[in-house]
């Protein structure tokens, strides 16, 4: 897990730190200028200001936080299914380029028992995932769905239907394919589950 030293929040709060330090200096030069009196009614009013500021900002805060956990909470099963079955597709797709490999010599003997239901598990998951659950996902995520699926059906239609694609070629792309939709699916369950804000 990579750890960032400098956060976009951290970024803003600093910002805000510095330009609230500028704008407090320029505002006590510009009362000791003008000798302008502070009484202790004007001091009530400036921290009632500054304490509505503060709870505004932790209101929104605490807002903004619980609608990312209700995302994450709805979301948090089709996703975490979606990646379990993407890892087995990966792995059984590359044992199978393994084997395809291996086997152009012509004493291999297979003793890898091939486990196509991962291939259908993930259809099905894929399918619920842009037919149900894409009003809730990351538009990026959604495009990495659409072409890996697409991606497979001309692999398989060039594979068993043309015959003009060798079938090592086609678990090569195929993997890729499945590799790419596995990073953009994992930036996106990190964003939503907020891992990487804690």
């Amino acid at each position: 897990m990579k750890l960032k030293v400098f956060s976009e929040r951290m970024f803003f709060g600093f910002i805000g730190l510095i330009l609230g330090f500028f704008v407090g200096f320029v505002l006590l030069c510009v009362f000791l200028v003008t000798g302008f009196k502070v009484d202790v009614a004007l001091l009530t009013n400036i921290t009632i200001a500054m304490a509505t500021i503060f709870a505004t900002y932790i209101h929104y805060d605490s807002t903004q936080r619980q609608r990312k956990e209700r995302i994450w909470e709805i979301n948090k099963t089709i996703l975490l299914d979606l990646l379990e079955s993407l890892a087995q597709v990966i792995s059984e797709s590359k044992a199978a380029l393994e084997e395809e490999v291996q086997s152009q010599d012509p004493e291999y003997r297979s003793s890898r028992e091939p486990n196509p239901t991962v291939y259908k598990k993930f259809k099905d998951k894929q399918e619920y995932g842009l037919e149900v659950y894409s009003a809730l996902m990351d538009e990026e995520l959604l495009k990495a769905l659409e072409v890996a699926k697409s991606n497979e059906e001309k692999i398989n239609k060039a594979v068993f239907e043309d015959e003009t694609t060798d079938t090592q070629e086609a678990y090569e792309e195929s993997i890729q394919s499945y590799e790419v939709l596995q990073s953009k699916l994992r930036k996106f369950v990190t964003d939503v589950s907020g891992v990487k804000n804690t």
